[in-house]
């Protein structure tokens, strides 16, 4: 089967079997941006507007275009809250993990660890 696949789209790829515990597969990892930030909440929509820098109306619209995945699952809901270890992918901006809550600031914002795909 694997030499069968020959292009993905339009792009020609090479196919080999590898061994599932070789030095090969333990060298290739994600590239994060890990930055902490300061949120209201963890509302999907207040957590978007923190990191891309939009307003919260402008990421409420995208929202309910339907660019919003978490975990691969379309989301139209703006108050949707996330969780420790939640994918999201943010359409024409970008994709992060949510990582845990470093603490609580004075105020009852909270400082989230979030892990950017570069």
């Amino acid at each position: 089967f694997i030499e069968n696949i020959v292009y993905v789209g339009k792009s020609p790829v090479e196919t080999k079997v590898i061994d599932i515990y070789s030095q090969e597969i333990e060298s290739l990892s994600q590239n994060y941006k890990e930055k902490d930030y300061i949120v209201p909440s963890m509302r999907v929509d207040a957590i978007l507007s923190e990191i891309y820098t939009l307003s919260r109306s402008q990421t409420k619209d995208k929202i309910e275009k339907g660019h919003l995945f978490i975990n691969d699952k379309e989301q139209f809901f703006p108050s949707t809250p996330l969780e420790s270890g939640d994918i999201v992918s943010f359409r024409q901006c970008g994709k992060f993990k949510v990582g845990e809550q470093v603490r609580t600031t004075k105020s009852g914002n909270i400082v989230l660890h979030i892990k950017q795909y570069a």
